[in-house]
């Protein structure tokens, strides 16, 4: 298997298995509380962060096909097409 593709599935499971470590003392918390997990937060109120995601993650992607990380690139390509799609949304009217 490439080389590449293992780190990319080794960052992908650090992350994941790094979320849930550091967010299951919080969920156990809420549960315990009784509160819901996930809380209502405010509407998108100006569409800044999605230009900021599609700017530092477009960035990213860029710098990784320079260096030669073709999968790194290919992620963060899929990170700049979500952030479009929530731009896009935005404009449509959709506000969270």
């Amino acid at each position: 298997m490439n080389q590449e593709l293992i780190l990319v599935f080794k960052a992908i499971g650090f992350g994941l298995a790094g979320g849930i470590i550091f967010s299951l003392p919080f969920v156990i918390w809420r549960l315990i509380r009784k509160q819901p997990i996930i809380p209502r937060g405010n509407k998108l109120k100006s569409p800044m962060i999605l230009y900021t995601g599609i700017a530092v993650f477009g960035g990213f992607a860029l710098l990784s096909f320079s260096n030669g990380r073709p999968y790194f690139g290919a992620i963060f390509v899929l990170f700049v097409l979500a952030y479009i799609i929530g731009l896009v949304a935005y404009k449509r009217g959709w506000r969270g």
